[in-house]
């Protein structure tokens, strides 16, 4: 037991920060087993009882309640429906409004159309219809997602060169024709 003890002084000697912060530890763990044997904390916690009233309430069906209330907060009674008035869990549409039309909107040239304008405008608006818009984020970098690929204005989709983000569509140009892809 003395070779023991005579370790740890060794040891400690060597390492005063290592000493100083053992005995430190041990202080305040006595200092806490101390106050507790001195103070004689109850083994079980317990609570006064609330100052409490009986009244009898009456339902709209006539039939007598007994309920406890307690003087500090009025008790509160809500008549709730059986089934709820709407689900939760489904979107209401008429908190988003679609586009007016389905069909993609091209936007002509300036001046008048000939029958050659009409063949490029019907290109157009078949390519365009191949795409789908599934989100904008806009900020200091735009982007869409365009057929689940993420896209940034000067990039090139289908033929279409991306030029605008909108919050809810974009803007693509071919040949100086601007087109509006809307979600």
């Amino acid at each position: 037991m003395s070779n023991l003890f005579n370790n740890l002084v060794r040891d400690l000697k060597r390492e005063r920060k290592k000493a100083y912060m053992v005995s430190g530890l041990m202080a305040v763990m006595l200092l806490l087993w101390g106050r507790l044997i001195l103070k004689e904390v109850p083994r079980t916690a317990s609570a006064s009882p609330a100052k409490t009233t009986a009244s009898v309430k009456k339902t709209a069906k006539a039939t007598a309640v007994s309920q406890v209330v307690s003087l500090r907060r009025p008790a509160v009674y809500l008549d709730l429906p059986a089934t709820p008035a709407r689900d939760l869990f489904v979107m209401d549409r008429s908190l988003y409004p679609q586009s007016s039309s389905d069909e993609p909107q091209v936007v002509p040239k300036s001046g008048a159309e000939s029958a050659d304008d009409t063949g490029v405008l019907e290109a157009l608006t078949k390519s365009l219809r191949g795409l789908t818009l599934q989100t904008t984020v806009l900020g200091a970098s735009p982007r869409a997602v365009i057929n689940g690929k993420v896209v940034r204005p000067g990039e090139v989709v289908n033929g279409l060169t991306l030029s605008q983000v909108h919050p809810r569509y974009v803007v693509l140009e071919k040949d100086g024709r601007r087109l509006k892809l809307e979600m």
